[in-house]
């Protein structure tokens, strides 16, 4: 029913994401139905440059254990959301 939908679009993006083939130094991140496009070169991915530490933070950001990781989790994505 509804309630598998958030998992289905999220499958279904990420088979279309696997077919994209960015440019050198380009990341493309997902989180359920939203797309992250990330670049160190402020013109290769777009208009805002996100600093690279920064990427590379979220790169290694694990599946969290617990509320207050999920906290923090969402808390960075929704932060980079707002620049983007």
């Amino acid at each position: 029913g509804y309630r598998h939908l958030p998992t289905i679009a999220h499958l279904a993006l990420a088979q279309e994401l696997a077919r994209v083939t960015p440019r050198e130094g380009v990341k493309i991140y997902q989180y359920i139905d939203d797309i992250l496009i990330g670049s160190s070169n402020a013109t290769a991915g777009g208009t805002v440059c996100i600093p690279p530490k920064t990427l590379t933070t979220l790169e290694q950001v694990q599946m969290p254990g617990n509320k207050k990781e999920l906290q923090h989790v969402l808390g960075l994505l929704v932060f980079w959301k707002k620049h983007i």
